[in-house]
């Protein structure tokens, strides 16, 4: 979260040097400086005062809206979300932030409407297509999610997330060697995700790899994780 916050604030103030782009008062800019320090309590303070100033900044909406959502206050996310588009149709971040938030708040549907509107504004964020794999795997659509997952890959080659995404996919569909392809693929380029090792091992087991499996699971327990049970379960 902190990665995501980074970037999104940088962008953000990047944002504010551009004359065709939303209003950034002074409130605006300690808001996102107390975001980057985990202040998340001054930081709304300052967001609301940059909306008492100019009632149309949309970047103020969309901090605050971003704020909520790193507390895990989706009905306030959303609703400060909502405000942002309101105010700025082509408010991108903005969609993807209420999609989010959307999925979150278990709301399939308008997680998707707003996530392909992101992909309409903007058709080259890998992110994107991440988050719409995985709401087309809640709705149990598993070739469309390999098919958003796919592209995801194809704008960003090295990302060990979209393998990953993209293995347990595949695991969940039945294609379990395909499965443990593409985890192999996300381990190589992330070693240190234990929950890769959770999932390739769980789909070993399945293709009756005994010791495949049990290594996995104990590389993800050295790595942290909690595999005990797993252990106990395939390893004895």
């Amino acid at each position: 979260m902190k990665r995501f916050s980074i970037i999104t604030v940088l962008i953000l103030l990047a944002s504010c040097t551009q004359k065709t782009e939303q209003y950034c008062d002074d409130a605006f800019v300690r808001g996102n400086n107390y975001i980057l320090n985990s202040d998340f309590l001054n930081a709304k303070k300052e967001f609301v005062n940059s909306i008492k100033s100019n009632p149309k900044n949309s970047n103020a909406y969309y901090g605050l809206a971003f704020t909520y959502s790193i507390e895990g206050n989706n009905t306030a996310a959303i609703k400060n979300y909502s405000e942002a588009i309101n105010l700025n149709k082509n408010f991108t971040l903005a969609y993807y932030g209420r999609s989010n938030s959307y999925f979150a708040y278990g709301n399939l549907k308008e997680a998707k409407s707003d996530i392909e509107k992101v992909i309409e504004l903007n058709d080259k964020l890998p992110s994107a297509y991440q988050l719409l794999a995985n709401i087309e795997s809640q709705n149990s659509n598993y070739l469309n999610a390999i098919e958003s997952i796919n592209k995801a890959i194809n704008l960003e080659p090295e990302s060990s997330v979209s393998y990953f995404v993209k293995g347990t996919l595949q695991g969940n569909s039945g294609d379990l060697e395909n499965a443990i392809n593409s985890l192999s693929k996300s381990l190589k380029l992330n070693p240190k995700n234990g929950m890769a090792y959770i999932y390739r091992g769980t789909f070993k087991s399945q293709l009756e790899d005994k010791k495949g499996a049990c290594e996995d699971f104990h590389s993800a327990e050295k790595l942290g994780f909690k595999a005990k049970t797993y252990i106990d379960n395939y390893c004895k």
